[in-house]
């Protein structure tokens, strides 16, 4: 009965002290984020360039090229919900907003007194002087974000990250999971954007756990993609995901050679289950992949090193989401 207790006090103990730390840690992560939203322009020139508050992004695709990031104070245009619980959310951009790249990012830094860590939101759309982003209300901070009234200001970094590299686009696939076709839909609209018919050649598949979360359905249908849809619940197109539909599509090729027409490339973005699951039948097809992670962070550019993920390969046993993606190779990252 004693040995009992004593193991039941212990295990208590140990929680205990876990949850300590992890609070702790948490505590001095805000902190530390705090201080370096607040002393942007005060960050050493290794990181900052020579510019104030601009900073030279690392883009590790060599496609990509130097981008420059840097905070801004964006005036709110339009903050409108066009699906359940989604949103799309609108700036005024004083630069270029046509430099900023698919699969790059922006993070948004919301009211200091009640959210202290920013929040990532892949880049949606882009005009000449404004710059939108989707979001799916989760929780607390995007709930807020909701809220934000048109003529509000925010601040907000950007462009941040990598892009998806340039790859031919005969036998190009995106694959997406949820809120993970906003990199997909920027990608394939660009595209659509400098030739119509090169458009028609890119294969979409929209998944979602159900109807509610497909969006973005007739953009890509209007832009002449050929668009596959799956659910989780089946409420909308096939029964499954985007991978399993994808998958179906290739059993239904006789041949390895329209199996290689089919798919010669693949984009894909969602939730990280997802991401691996593709990452291993790419390997397994020997279809090259790149997959947009996400992952919590704070900084955005490398500093609080809150959003590593184990690397397969390289020098270092982890990558960063901010600085060495969010695009990757799946063949780079232990998934």
């Amino acid at each position: 009965m004693s040995s009992n207790l004593s193991r039941h006090v212990f295990s208590d103990c140990s929680s205990m002290k876990n949850l300590v730390t992890r609070r702790l840690r948490r505590v001095t992560q805000l902190k530390f984020f705090e201080r370096v939203w607040e002393n942007i322009p005060l960050i050493p020139p290794l990181l900052r360039g020579n510019k104030g508050d601009v900073f030279p992004a690392p883009s590790p695709l060599p496609s990509i090229g130097i981008n420059l990031m840097k905070l801004y104070s964006l005036t709110v245009l339009a903050n409108e919900k066009i699906a359940n619980d989604h949103f799309v959310m609108c700036f005024e951009f004083p630069g270029n907003a046509g430099e900023i790249l698919p699969g790059q990012f922006v993070n948004i830094l919301l009211d200091q007194m009640a959210y202290r860590m920013p929040r990532p939101f892949s880049v949606f759309n882009t005009e000449k002087n404004q710059i939108s982003i989707l979001y799916k209300v989760f929780g607390k901070g995007t709930d807020s974000l909701s809220q934000v009234q048109v003529g509000q200001s925010l601040s907000v970094l950007l462009p941040l990250g990598n892009a998806f590299p340039e790859v031919f686009l005969d036998g190009l696939c995106l694959l997406s999971g949820g809120i993970g076709v906003v990199p997909l839909y920027f990608f394939a609209k660009r595209v659509f954007e400098k030739s119509p018919s090169e458009a028609k050649k890119i294969r979409v598949y929209l998944g979602a756990s159900n109807q509610s979360g497909i969006v973005c359905l007739e953009d890509f249908k209007k832009w002449g993609c050929s668009v596959t849809v799956s659910t989780d619940d089946g409420s909308l197109g096939i029964s499954g995901s985007c991978l399993k539909a994808f998958q179906d599509d290739l059993k239904k090729e006789d041949a390895f050679t329209k199996l290689q027409a089919l798919a010669k490339t693949i984009f894909a973005c969602g939730p990280h289950g997802m991401l691996r699951a593709v990452a291993k039948f790419s390997e397994v097809k020997n279809i090259p992949a790149y997959l947009a992670a996400e992952e919590v962070m704070g900084c955005g550019f490398g500093a609080c090193v809150g959003c590593a993920i184990p690397a397969r390969q390289g020098e270092m046993p982890y990558k960063l989401v901010c600085t060495d993606g969010p695009v990757f190779e799946a063949k780079e990252i232990e998934w």
